[in-house]
């Protein structure tokens, strides 16, 4: 990705790496960016970083997301692990979350998002009715 903003700097990166939660711009992934950006766009390279940053994509292990009212603590709703996915997902994901907290039946099946389905072991106080009370 690269884009100019409204003040004149030039926005260059996105990568999806399995980092975990190290959040460190590397000087291999800068300048990776540079030569990339360089490369279609030579007037580029008498620029200067001014700023990095990173970000973190939390997945969970199978990459669906877990949505899910817990009983304990009471009104606890997940909504958590949608990788990148997160902004494509965003208003279904705000939809649910909305119906359960609001304990109107969910608009989709929740079964295959509950957190049972990694270890029932993690699921303690997790809603058994799919949220609904």
């Amino acid at each position: 990705m690269l884009r100019k903003t409204r003040r004149g700097n030039v926005i260059i990166g996105s990568t999806v790496e399995h980092a975990g939660f190290d959040k460190r711009v590397t000087p291999a992934t800068l300048a990776e960016f540079a030569h990339g950006a360089f490369a279609h766009f030579p007037r580029l390279r008498g620029l200067n970083v001014i700023r990095s940053w990173a970000g973190l994509r939390p997945a969970s292990p199978d990459h669906r997301p877990i949505i899910q009212l817990m009983e304990e603590p009471a009104g606890l709703c997940l909504a958590v692990g949608h990788s990148r996915r997160g902004i494509c997902y965003a208003a279904a994901t705000g939809r649910l979350v909305a119906e359960l907290i609001g304990g109107q039946p969910p608009s989709i099946p929740l079964e295959a998002f509950r957190l049972e389905r990694f270890s029932p072991a993690l699921a303690t106080g997790a809603s058994r009715d799919g949220g609904v009370r």
